[in-house]
């Protein structure tokens, strides 16, 4: 009888050490995927192609290749960053699925302009380039700090920031980009990076930002 009594607290205990064990796994999961490397996560995943598959034309080597060449384009945007000195007025920002390119509306245009300066166009040409290696959809972001513009061209943040990025789409089409892959949207101050209580903060949150993203087929 007293065997009969033990067998569902043995079984309890053997399901409740189950549990915690696979608790802690998921944890260390979780730990593991949360300070991610760019560099490490491309070299696994080319492990894993080559274990999991031989064919060429197989859609995790498509998703390989795609991610490979957002690596490139980031890797060779970060030099030209660091040999022209532009640590100040671009930041890249990169993730397994995409890059985003953020430049500040300083460098591209006059206050209360959407006419892209002309010592600063060498920067897009350059960007639509690199841009060419990839075919993923590439979307164009304006963004303004929370001051109201004074304009008779543009009555509010909304008609300039969408005009500015609008102008960077322009100028990446000339330079052969592919005007199927743009996409183009105006922010307005609705999505800031900085509280915009500082002149700083709002030259932060003056923007434009070009988000590159892989083809998924």
């Amino acid at each position: 009888m007293n065997e009969l009594n033990e067998q569902p607290k043995n079984h309890f205990i053997v399901c409740w050490a189950d549990l915690l064990t696979l608790l802690l796994v998921f944890f260390i999961y979780l730990y593991s995927i949360s300070e991610i490397d760019i560099g490490k996560y491309i070299e696994s995943q080319a492990s894993l192609s080559n274990t999991f598959s031989n064919n060429n034309d197989s859609p995790f080597n498509d998703l390989l290749n795609q991610q490979k060449q957002l690596q490139d384009i980031s890797d060779t945007l970060n030099a030209y960053i660091i040999e022209n000195q532009l640590e100040n007025d671009i930041e890249i920002i990169q993730t397994p699925q995409n890059i985003r390119i953020n430049l500040g509306s300083e460098i591209l245009f006059d206050s209360g302009k959407a006419s892209i300066k002309t010592n600063t166009s060498k920067i897009l040409i350059k960007i639509s380039h690199l841009l060419q290696q990839s075919n993923g959809q590439i979307i164009i972001e304006g963004h303004t700090d929370n001051i109201p513009i004074q304009s008779d061209i543009y009555p509010s943040n909304w008609e300039l920031s969408a005009a500015r990025a609008s102008a960077v789409a322009r100028r990446l089409i000339q330079s052969k980009i592919n005007s199927h892959r743009l996409r183009v949207t105006g922010y307005a101050d609705t999505k800031p990076i900085a509280p915009n209580t500082s002149k700083q903060n709002r030259a932060n949150n003056r923007r434009i930002s070009i988000l590159v993203k892989e083809t998924v087929q």
